[in-house]
């Protein structure tokens, strides 16, 4: 099964990142060495290309500040992201003025390369917390997908993710029970965050409207869950404290748990982390 919620890191590993290409100059230029998320950056596909060098544009460590917003719905497409530390939401609004939740990111992932085919962004992006990215015009894109195999292929992955993650949205808030819903989002986020306390930044309301539920059952589910001993939640941050019950949880369902979800609680991969 395709997990829709992994990173440029997981591609990677699969063999359509090449560290190899990194070159000196330009990476020292914008950072990369020292950048803690160079295995995950799209920066990492084309950096010492000669073929598209004089040509390649982007930027980095811009700081985005909490509630302000990358990108607007609607709006040109100029530019995609790669978040490198903090979380965001993405969001589309209706001709009515409803607001749909359609993802949470985190350091890592890409932003806004959706908008290709259609020249606008097709979400809203805003920042949950204070937030460093890396910027890569639409320009440079163009150059690199007509330049580089490599960049391509990453494209094409990131699409492929992207249509995964819608079709598993759809079953998760048409056929599961809010318990349901709840176990699976703790556990695709301790998966995509590697830890088992989760700093949630998003509000109780953003995850109900993200799940399909109401932001009285989130806190009504999560105190369940607390009560049987499965989290323990302390403001802003989640402690999962049984995996395998949050498994149970999840697996009683149409929508079955992601097996890298199940061999990291099996293989008790997931450190167990203080979030301070």
């Amino acid at each position: 099964m395709i997990m829709f919620w992994m990173s440029s890191y997981e591609v990677a590993r699969g063999g359509l990142l090449n560290a190899n290409v990194l070159d000196n100059r330009i990476a020292t230029e914008h950072g990369c060495h020292q950048c803690c998320k160079k295995n995950q950056c799209l920066a990492m596909h084309f950096i010492g290309d000669a073929a598209c060098a004089k040509q390649i544009v982007f930027t980095t460590n811009n700081h985005i500040s909490k509630g302000s917003f990358l990108q607007l719905q609607g709006e040109p497409f100029e530019k995609v992201y790669v978040l490198k530390s903090g979380s965001t939401k993405s969001a589309i609004t209706s001709l009515e003025g409803t607001e749909q939740i359609v993802g949470f990111e985190f350091a890592g992932d890409m932003l806004g390369f959706e908008a290709f085919g259609l020249d606008e962004y097709v979400s809203s992006v805003m920042a949950l917390e204070d937030v460093l990215v890396c910027s890569f015009s639409r320009k440079t894109l163009d150059v690199l997908i007509a330049t580089n195999a490599n960049v391509k292929k990453y494209l094409i992955a990131q699409f492929g993710l992207t249509i995964a993650k819608e079709y598993r949205q759809l079953l998760l808030v048409n056929q599961n029970s809010a318990e349901q819903r709840m176990a699976i989002f703790l556990l695709e986020l301790m998966c995509r965050l590697g830890k088992n306390t989760l700093k949630i930044c998003m509000s109780r309301a953003d995850i109900a409207n993200y799940l399909g539920l109401a932001s009285e059952t989130v806190s009504r589910v999560l105190t369940r869950f607390e009560i049987q001993g499965i989290v323990s939640v302390k403001k802003k941050n989640i402690r999962i404290l049984d995996e395998a019950l949050l498994v149970q949880y999840s697996q009683h369902h149409p929508v079955n748990v992601p097996s890298a979800v199940q061999a990291l609680h099996k293989s008790s991969r997931v450190r167990r982390l203080n979030i301070h």
